[in-house]
């Protein structure tokens, strides 16, 4: 992302506005494209600041919420199986007079607890950790990126965005 931000600086500073709306096509984050989007206009510092700050936050809160629904799924799926657990010793109860059913009810009714637990344990909860992990290195890449256009608005020079950049690493 650094390497992007000073390429972009450079083509910026040789080609000025019009040399970033040719590369805009070819860069697939969406902040880097709003940004040059922006810097295509006449737009105030504020403003754009504002624009770039709330177009982070939008794609930082649509992976939280993503992230949450599978953390929630996590803690909520061991509750589901016990649930079934109690489901099953009902029936088990119900038919307590046949000793034959006993152990099938059983099995039945501890399974869904197994089930609960597994799936919290092996999707649920590590889906929500890697969207965690992948949201922060997406918003840190954002704030990389928000830096390095406020610093090429600056006039910054090539060395100066490389060195301010690397203390996000």
């Amino acid at each position: 992302m650094i390497n992007i931000m000073i390429e972009l600086n450079n083509l910026f500073k040789e080609k000025g506005k019009e040399g970033l709306s040719v590369v805009r096509k070819e860069i697939g984050h969406p902040v880097i494209i709003m940004g040059i989007e922006l810097l295509s206009t006449d737009i105030e510092l504020d403003e754009f600041r504002e624009l770039l700050q709330s177009t982070i936050k939008s794609g930082y809160l649509d992976m939280k919420k993503y992230e949450r629904v599978f953390a929630d799924m996590g803690t909520y799926a061991p509750m589901f199986g016990l649930v079934g657990t109690l489901v099953g010793l009902i029936q088990l109860l119900k038919e307590l007079a046949d000793p034959k059913t006993i152990a099938p009810n059983m099995a039945i009714a501890l399974v869904t607890t197994l089930y609960g637990i597994l799936l919290a344990a092996f999707v649920f909860l590590p889906i929500s950790g890697k969207i965690k992990s992948k949201s922060d290195i997406e918003l840190k890449n954002s704030q990389i990126i928000y830096d390095g256009f406020l610093m090429i608005l600056k006039g910054y020079g090539p060395f100066a965005i490389e060195q301010k950049l690397r203390t996000y690493l």
